[in-house]
């Protein structure tokens, strides 16, 4: 048996006996009550916070011993996370409680803006402009294909997918509409995991990233726009009194200075950040991890988007200060390891199991059409783009896995149109969907890098190994 089997049978047996302590009946732990000269070092504290550190402690570790397992089956690691955080979650045998979630969206917040940062500091703006022509034509191919094909489906299908309550064929093309939307989405939290985790380089990651990246800001505005425009069909369709509900020009207004707001906020982290590494460049690690709660807990206070920040604030260290935040962003990737872990099993944990086994016929359908539709527009636009073969056959794999900004967005939807009866239709079916293609997206996405060869080689010392988890 070989030391690291060993460690992790360990650290598999000192998890299981954790969350035996915790959880089994009368074996409650025992908080210290001891003061210190100043009272409050030793102070107890409250049993939902305790519970809350134990939960993160029980995803960190289990995360990382699943993506280790998987790892070892040549299986994406950001699955055995999702798959772990729905195994221990609420609605599975529930380690990690409801009452817990709300508390760990603090760390969600800042893995979000670790990860948008990540994302800004592998975009090039040289490297940009020579694929503009490909990043458009991919993402125009795709969203054409799903638009053209998956509205309809919609419309003429909706008792199918739940919406049989929309009367009017307005009502029902603008749920097609927004479905369709929803379609286009995809998630660069998953892309830039996938691509660190493999340590994978080339046409097809960089390729993969900026239309990950582009997209995610693009569907904001479109998102925009199609509510403003679906407003006063909805009212027409719920009743004149229904009119009154919707203020589609304020919605357009706010979401507007959510992105000029995030804009400045990502533009002034950046110049800070900067100024650290001329003049400090000291303890990294942990000024990063500060940086990125103060841009969550900032962006949070404001109502602004911490993602967006985060990439315009990495997407100028990269640009502008290139050799002073170099140092930076080799610290990023080594802390990337407990961020994913943590991330993605929260994700997992969200997950809904008993939504999904009653809307799973729906939301399959939608998540195969929408997976076809993507494959095809996006490799018809990556041919008409002039990309290699490998790039253009497995460039849609990265656009499979949903999650993040399209999250939000059906939360958006629901609170806007909440009175109308087929909000919670939409927002429950999106919901379903974005949770299966977030487990089958890792998987595509790694299938893709390694068909076309972009797998990177681990060192022979195994230190990059051991890094990555």
């Amino acid at each position: 048996m070989t030391e690291r089997v060993r460690i992790l049978i360990a650290l598999a047996a000192l998890l299981v006996f954790g969350v035996f302590v915790h959880r089994w009946p009368g074996a409650g732990i025992v908080y210290p009550q001891a003061t210190d000269a100043l009272g409050f070092a030793f102070r107890p504290h409250s049993e939902g916070l305790m519970d809350t550190a134990l939960g993160l402690g029980l995803l960190m570790l289990g995360a990382w011993l699943a993506g280790r397992l998987a790892a070892g089956v040549r299986l994406p690691k950001i699955s055995a996370y999702l798959v772990f955080g729905a195994v221990v979650g609420p609605d599975a045998i529930n380690l990690v409680t409801e009452g817990q979630l709300p508390n760990l969206r603090l760390i969600d917040d800042l893995a979000i803006a670790l990860i948008a940062l990540t994302a800004g500091g592998e975009i090039e703006f040289h490297m940009l402009r020579r694929q503009a022509k490909s990043v458009l034509l991919v993402t125009l191919g795709a969203a054409v294909a799903v638009f053209a094909l998956l509205t309809p489906a919609v419309v003429f299908a909706r008792d199918f997918f739940g919406f049989g309550d929309v009367q009017t064929m307005p009502a029902a093309v603008m749920i097609g509409l927004l479905v369709a939307l929803f379609g286009t989405a995809t998630s660069p939290a998953v892309v830039i995991a996938t691509l660190a985790d493999l340590h994978a380089r080339g046409p097809l990651s960089r390729l993969s990233l900026s239309v990950a990246v582009l997209w995610d800001l693009a569907l904001v505005v479109l998102f925009a726009v199609l509510v403003a425009i679906a407003g006063p069909i909805f009212a027409h369709e719920l009743g004149a009194d229904a009119a009154s509900a919707h203020d589609e020009g304020s919605l357009v207004l706010s979401l507007a200075q959510k992105l000029g707001g995030s804009l400045v906020l990502g533009a002034f982290a950046g110049m800070a950040l900067t100024w650290y590494l001329r003049r400090v460049r000291l303890h990294l690690p942990i000024v990063i991890v500060l940086s990125c709660f103060a841009i969550a807990l900032v962006a949070e206070a404001l109502h602004l988007k911490a993602l967006i920040a985060s990439l315009v604030a990495g997407l100028m260290l990269r640009n502008i200060w290139e050799e002073d935040s170099e140092p930076l962003f080799e610290t990023v990737e080594e802390l990337s390891l407990p961020v994913y872990c943590v991330f993605f099993a929260v994700a997992g944990a969200r997950i809904d199991l008993d939504l999904v086994t009653r809307l799973w016929p729906a939301a399959l359908t939608l998540v195969t059409l929408r997976t076809g539709l993507v494959w095809v527009g996006a490799w018809a636009g990556a041919r008409a783009a002039g990309e290699p073969n490998a790039t253009a056959r497995w460039v849609p794999s990265s656009m499979i896995a949903q999650a993040g900004v399209s999250v939000a967005l059906a939360g958006i939807f629901k609170d806007t149109f909440d009175e109308a009866p087929f909000a919670d239709s939409f927002f429950n079916l999106v919901l379903v969907a974005i949770a299966i293609h977030q487990l089958v997206g890792p998987v595509l996405f790694q299938i893709g890098l390694m068909r076309a060869g972009e797998v990177g080689i681990v060192g022979n010392h195994g230190g990059a190994e051991e890094d990555s988890g």
